[in-house]
């Protein structure tokens, strides 16, 4: 099931010291959510010492990143879960270029 299809821009660097942005509220079905895909477009950029270069994002347009939810949906609850990136540890600089390899987690 898709939640959202649109592209939105988030700042990831920004999103610390407990900033957050709202991906989505919707209401969905009932039961067991077995993962969140984040897809990434591939205008993915990284800025070190004010220089924007590319950030090559493996399989970010066709299977994104994959974290997996501990909750189930249950009938007139709200779920709130919260995706955190270890962005120190999540882009590399390999052969000449920047790239993502996530380290990402759900926080309750």
């Amino acid at each position: 099931m898709t939640i959202l299809d649109s592209l939105v821009t988030y700042d990831l660097a920004k999103l610390t010291d407990g900033n957050k942005a709202l991906l989505v509220e919707k209401e969905i079905e009932i039961g067991k959510l077995n993962e969140i895909r984040l897809i990434l477009a591939d205008s993915s950029t990284v800025v070190k010492e004010g220089i924007e270069s590319p950030l090559f994002v493996p399989s970010g347009l066709e299977t994104g990143i994959k974290v997996t939810p501990p909750k189930d949906l249950i009938s007139g609850k709200t779920v709130e879960i919260t995706i955190v990136f270890d962005l120190a540890n999540s882009i590399k600089y390999v052969d000449s270029k920047y790239m993502l390899e996530p380290v990402a987690k759900i926080v309750e």
